[in-house]
């Protein structure tokens, strides 16, 4: 997922150190120094994957798929969620 992120989006620092977390085998991206802007691009990169349907690209049995979809769902909404107070906030996403 992150590599689709830094293609679609290019090589943000934010995407970089997530990339590079998970290259040294840490298994997950740590977003508590992320600004607020950047997690509005990723929460926005999320529901471009949802809307692409890149859970069906990936090739993966039924249960596998959906499971890929539902993390994205989730990873969407709690993305949005860090961001209710500010201005990048959006109401409904999806």
């Amino acid at each position: 997922m992150i590599d689709w992120w830094i293609e679609s989006a290019g090589s943000r620092p934010f995407l970089i150190k997530f990339k590079q977390s998970y290259d040294y085998g840490y298994n997950h991206g740590d977003l508590t120094e992320v600004a607020d802007a950047d997690k509005a691009e990723l929460r926005d990169l999320v529901q471009m994957m949802l809307k692409s349907g890149y859970e069906n690209q990936l090739r993966l049995d039924p249960v596998a798929t959906s499971h890929v979809r539902e993390s994205l769902t989730e990873l969407q909404r709690l993305l949005n969620a860090d961001l209710e107070g500010t201005p990048l906030y959006h109401r409904e996403t999806g």
